[in-house]
């Protein structure tokens, strides 16, 4: 789907851009893996935060899954992950992922990458 930039927003967050671009067309145990390996948990909660903002800003007649804001103690990592894959679903079942602000990253170098998971060394 091509994007009109004319009217769209441009919003600064380069988990966010990842996801909405490999969301669906990436399994998410690799996309797990990913977020888990390249992400500190403050980054990823920051990320959530500002998706349910925008989650919340659509005004959807169904509601969205209870996700706390804030995480914390053992696990911590894996439950930030958890929950914006979470949010996602929820927006995929919507059928609302279009409806996001056009996530950017600042650089290619701030994204997470799955060449690791997603080709020949896949089987390692």
């Amino acid at each position: 789907m091509i994007r009109k930039m004319v009217h769209e927003q441009l919003v600064l967050n380069s988990v966010l851009c990842f996801l909405v671009n490999k969301f669906g067309k990436v399994d998410v145990k690799s996309l797990k893996t990913a977020l888990f390996h390249f992400c500190d948990a403050d980054t990823l909660s920051s990320a959530k935060l500002q998706l349910m903002e925008h989650v919340d800003g659509l005004k959807l007649t169904s509601k969205r899954p209870h996700v706390p804001h804030r995480r914390d103690g053992e696990g911590r990592l894996q439950n930030e992950v958890d929950d914006l894959l979470l949010l996602f679903a929820y927006l995929d079942e919507q059928k609302v992922l279009d409806k996001l602000p056009q996530f950017v990253a600042a650089s290619p170098d701030s994204r997470p990458s799955l060449r690791l998971y997603e080709g020949d060394l896949s089987g390692f």
